[in-house]
């Protein structure tokens, strides 16, 4: 066996991981022997069976990013058990290279313990990692000497020219971190090795594009996957179409940061959906776009092409904090969007954060009256949610964290009543508070993971 490519837990476990199962089809088509290991579902289906709910799924969130819960989990007898099991399965198939996919930071500590475990049970498979969460963790745990090569960005091209190289050659990492930054290029992902009925959604992710046209001052997609490149859209419509014929499968998530980035690639394909002869529903994040840029025509043709929900980070309702922000859109263009979808099947979701390092107490003021102002709207919207605003490493809010006008430490002495997390803590309840006093919802386990990383301080 070439490659091995397995997700660890922690992970949603409503559809496979999109990356692991594209990488590992790069590698088939270019003439190599690979499989998907996916062990997040595992771990899922052996505590589905012990009784555990997926409220508690959701729970584990925090036990996987503290160590001391962390170390309590994985020596638990079963858990230990079933890890060493995945071991197991990785050296019977004997692979060459063993790439593991960093999805977040619910997957870094079991990617630590995990790699430690592998290379004393097999020493002879080299370790790529790779995946969203590989930017910020994955140099050191190379410089711990516990994966030979780093992929920042996306693997396709990345493993086929390391397998290319083979098992033989030169050391992948000798002292200092290798850290790639893949070129992009598009391949349809491999499910062939999962058993697709363990997982709970019914619905399948897809990219029509990567990277982003914006740099959000509060986002890193910019930063690990880089300025946005669009798919042909035959090749996207192509994939959905597979996963109907092959799997049954009518549902789709778009994965893509922004699916309207480039209108006219979005107008393509829903043509090219709408003369597909099954009826798909799919959602997809999108950015208010000005009148100019986007019409209701174009609302009408997401409708007529399957799309049922439409993502949209308002995130207040200050126009001058979203430009600062970088979501230059006015609320007036919103309620235009809403109006609009009041006249389709489209419902959306709007999500809003609170404690932004500028905002004053009138701008959320601001954001408490525009949830107000949405009541008129609400055949249009499906759910609203709220969240605390984070400070994340590859943000430029993280690149000015010390020259800000505000901080996220509690021990700083400022101006802004922001600067404390119990004050933004505050703000979260009250405009949650507000938004079901409103009439909206918020998704259930959503907001059961959102209360708990605030309970729990992770935000």
């Amino acid at each position: 066996m070439d490659l091995i490519v397995c997700s660890l837990p922690k992970s949603n476990c409503d559809s496979p991981l999109l990356g692991p199962c594209v990488v590992s089809a790069a590698a088939k088509a270019s003439g190599f022997s690979s499989k998907v290991l996916d062990f997040n579902i595992q771990l899922y289906r052996h505590l589905k069976e012990t009784g555990t709910t997926d409220a508690q799924w959701i729970e584990l969130d925090y036990t996987f990013q503290d160590q001391n819960l962390f170390d309590e989990f994985v020596q638990r007898r079963e858990i230990d058990l079933l890890i060493n099991s995945w071991v197991d399965q990785i050296r019977d198939e004997k692979p060459k290279f063993v790439g593991i996919t960093a999805f977040s930071k619910s997957n870094t500590r079991m990617i630590r313990y995990f790699c430690q475990l592998l290379r004393a049970a097999y020493p002879a498979g080299r370790i790529i990692l790779g995946g969203p969460e590989s930017y910020f963790c994955g140099e050191n745990l190379a410089r711990a000497g516990l994966v030979d090569k780093v992929v920042s960005g996306y693997g396709e091209s990345a493993i086929i020219a390391t397998l290319s190289r083979g098992a033989t050659g030169p050391p992948l990492h000798s002292g200092e971190p290798a850290i790639t930054k893949s070129p992009t290029f598009f391949c349809s992902p491999d499910y062939s090795d999962l058993d697709m009925s363990l997982y709970r959604g019914g619905f399948l992710s897809v990219s029509a594009s990567r990277g982003c046209l914006r740099k959000c001052q509060f986002c890193a997609v910019y930063s690990v996957w880089g300025p946005l490149v669009n798919r042909k859209a035959e090749d996207v419509v192509g994939e959905m179409r597979h996963g109907f014929e092959k799997y049954n499968i009518t549902k789709f998530h778009f994965t893509d940061s922004t699916f309207n980035g480039s209108i006219e690639h979005q107008r393509e394909i829903c043509r090219q959906l709408i003369k597909v002869p099954h009826q798909f529903e799919w959602q997809a994040f999108v950015n208010i776009l000005p009148k100019r840029k986007s019409n209701s025509d174009d609302i009408h043709l997401l409708s007529n092409a399957g799309c049922r929900l439409l993502k949209v980070g308002v995130e207040s309702g200050s126009e001058r904090l979203r430009r600062e922000m970088g979501k230059p859109f006015t609320n007036q263009e919103l309620f235009l969007f809403l109006e609009e979808l009041g006249k389709t099947e489209i419902r959306c979701d709007l999500f809003f954060m609170v404690g932004y390092p500028s905002e004053t107490e009138e701008e959320f003021v601001m954001t408490m009256d525009l949830i107000s102002e949405l009541r008129q709207f609400q055949g249009s919207i499906a759910h609203l949610r709220v969240a605390p605003t984070t400070v994340h490493e590859g943000t430029k809010l993280w690149a000015n964290k010390d020259t800000s006008p505000a901080s996220f430490s509690e021990s700083k002495d400022t101006n802004s009543d922001l600067s404390a997390q119990s004050s933004r803590f505050e703000r979260y309840q009250s405009l949650r508070n507000h938004i079901f006093q409103s009439g909206f919802k918020i998704r259930h386990l959503e907001d059961i993971r959102m209360q708990l990383s605030v309970k729990r301080g992770l935000v």
